[in-house]
């Protein structure tokens, strides 16, 4: 439980880490350029945790998703099958990559 906790966190914070530029950008030109104070810091602040939720939460799945595609995409297999038929068949995928039961389990 504190091993799932603690990878939370650091996955949290590594949201916050990516987003500090633009929150940076944001706030400078709030101050330099408009030379106004920040509106509704509260809710800016509401704002902002339910972003870093949001991308703690969304990003890591998505990755991972997107990066299996991209495997299947790059292997010769799907590659010559695709220039072989015209296009990949299901069959060809399966009989040449292992990646693709992800796929075939969850999908079809």
């Amino acid at each position: 439980m504190a091993n799932t906790l603690r990878k939370l966190l650091k996955a949290m914070l590594g949201s916050l880490r990516d987003l500090m530029p633009i929150f940076l950008v944001i706030v400078f030109f709030q101050f330099a350029v408009l030379d106004q104070p920040l509106p509704n810091v509260g809710e800016l602040l509401v704002g902002v945790v339910f972003v870093v939720l949001g991308l703690t939460f969304f990003i890591p799945p998505l990755s991972e998703v997107i990066g299996t595609l991209f495997e299947i995409i790059g292997t010769p297999a799907f590659l010559k099958a695709e220039w072989r038929n015209g296009g990949v068949t299901l069959d060809d995928a399966k009989a040449n990559t292992s990646r693709v039961n992800f796929l075939t389990h969850e999908f079809l």
